[in-house]
């Protein structure tokens, strides 16, 4: 994947500070939590648990945002490891913290997974969890609550302005 991962992002394959690990497309994109094992979500097409829910936050401004998304998605999917479970609609954000840069593309897949990888701070990112509640209305944050009220005292905490704004008609698809 080529392009920035997300505001401040600095992982391998991304080109900005504060990326959350090897291969990351967002910022969280190594997933803020896990929702448990076992369950499902809307838009579920994965085949069962293969161990934990993982939510990971996908976000590109850079070139096509777009296109990059999509790479991120086949490229985590593609591969055997993770199951799909739901897959959000894209927002365009504006960048937290950092320099001037352009808007970004975020989205979330939920998928079951082997690994556990949680984001420290994912419970503050409207970018991550504004795409989380809509792939997973029902989503928690083990240890820190709903994902609907984190999202509400993210945005609270921005002066009641969100900084996310959901694109209707744009969408990921899963691969193949």
């Amino acid at each position: 994947m080529t392009g920035s991962a997300g505001p401040g992002s600095t992982g391998p394959g991304s080109t900005g500070p504060g990326s959350t690990g090897p291969g990351s497309t967002g910022p969280g994109s190594t997933g803020p939590g896990s929702t448990g094992p076992g369950s499902t979500g809307p838009g579920s097409t994965g085949t069962g648990s293969i161990g934990r829910r993982a939510v990971l936050a996908l976000g590109s401004n850079l070139g096509d945002r777009l296109a990059t998304l999509q790479g991120g998605v086949d490229a985590l999917l593609g591969p055997p490891g993770l199951a799909l479970v739901a897959l959000s609609p894209v927002y365009e954000t504006v960048p937290v913290g950092g320099p001037p840069q352009p808007e970004y593309l975020n989205a979330v897949v939920i998928a079951d997974t082997e690994l556990t990888l949680p984001h420290p701070r994912a419970q503050e990112r409207a970018f991550v969890l504004a795409p989380w509640l809509d792939a997973d209305p029902d989503a928690e944050i083990p240890g820190r609550g709903r994902v609907a009220a984190l999202l509400d005292a993210a945005v609270a905490r921005n002066g009641g302005q969100p900084g996310v704004r959901r694109l209707d008609g744009v969408t990921l698809r899963a691969p193949a």
